[in-house]
């Protein structure tokens, strides 16, 4: 008896007696989901008006005499505040210089920034921001004076062996490069506001980001001279961005603007986003299906008062941008050759 006793002993010593099936302690219930994090959206609800941060600039905001504004990036501003407010659509617009576009993000003075403004990694990384997708694409284009006979509009192979004026903020050398096989000699803008080199002659064409150009040309005494070409040498995306860590509404102004694009891709209009849908994608995305909005914290019909309010993003683009003179070319959706595309609504 004495020698059974040891391995009862030694299992004792260790503390390897392990007790019944019975008595092991119950499984501990998973624990709850954390409370959902205060949002801007959250804010904004509560407040009943989106504040928007812009920059003036042709086509995408303009203060009118009377105070108001308009443009596309004040057109982004009200579907936004329809899809959160409904018809009404309470908002306001605040002119935010560039040297402060991030500090009124951070300390609340807008709730999302509107301007025309290119996202790089050092603004991403540096600025307690984040970007959402890009409503406009820019990028490196040429301008061209255009004959005054009715000759046929300047192409890049007409170019050759002319004189190119660049913007000193572009990189000439890179561009020089690109263009190599045009023989074209650059010479550099000095004083781009106007671009004078250009308006002397001295150069058949200018180079700058297309946008720039755009604005220049609204300057001139005859803008009908001057003619954009249609090749780019760069891109670069405008964007509107949010505050940094706050994916609730980052999700929300995401999927408003995807949803412009998602009604033009579908053919809805302003006019037709209330009439009755038959193809259930549309029923989906107009909310008579399903519940889409409840995720993203809207009401089942966010599309339709954000579509409604401004139009798809084919109505911004020709509102604000074609009256200017700015072909779409690569703001144009995927199936029509741009790269401009929206996620499934699903």
């Amino acid at each position: 008896m004495r020698t059974c006793c040891w391995p009862v002993l030694f299992l004792v010593l260790l503390g390897g007696c392990t007790p019944p099936a019975a008595e092991l302690p119950p499984t501990l219930p998973a624990s709850a989901p954390p409370p959902a994090r205060y949002s801007v959206l959250d804010r904004v609800q509560q407040r009943g008006v989106l504040w928007c941060g812009v920059a003036p600039m042709p086509g995408f905001a303009t203060q009118n005499a009377d105070g108001t504004w308009s443009g596309f990036t004040v057109d982004l501003c009200r579907a936004i505040a329809a899809a959160l407010f409904g018809e009404a659509a309470p908002h306001e617009i605040r002119n935010v210089t560039a040297d402060r576009r991030f500090t009124a993000l951070q300390t609340g003075d807008v709730d999302v920034l509107l301007h025309p403004l290119a996202p790089t990694l050092s603004r991403d990384a540096e600025n307690a921001i984040d970007f959402v997708p890009p409503f406009w694409l820019n990028g490196l284009g040429l301008m061209a004076r255009a004959p005054l006979s009715p000759a046929p509009r300047p192409t890049l192979a007409a170019l050759n062996g002319q004189n190119l004026c660049v913007d000193a903020s572009v990189d000439g050398p890179r561009l020089q490069q690109a263009l190599a096989d045009r023989n074209l000699t650059v010479v550099l803008e000095t004083d781009p506001t106007p671009p004078a080199r250009y308006q002397r002659g001295d150069c058949r064409a200018i180079a700058a980001d297309q946008s720039q150009l755009l604005a220049w040309r609204r300057r001139f005494p005859d803008p009908a001279q001057h003619v954009l070409l249609p090749e780019l040498w760069s891109l670069e995306p405008y964007t509107a961005a949010v505050v940094a860590d706050d994916s609730r509404w980052r999700d929300a102004v995401s999927w408003i603007f995807y949803a412009l694009l998602r009604a033009e891709e579908l053919g809805l209009t302003a006019a037709n986003i209330r009439t009755p849908a038959a193809r259930s994608e549309i029923a989906q995305f107009v909310g008579t299906e399903g519940a889409l909005g409840i995720a993203l914290g809207l009401g089942p019909d966010w599309a339709v008062q954000a579509v409604q309010a401004v139009g798809n993003y084919q109505e911004l683009y020709r509102r604000h941008l074609e009256p200017l003179g700015w072909p779409r070319t690569v703001n144009r959706l995927w199936q029509q050759g741009g790269l401009f595309y929206s996620p499934p609504f699903r």
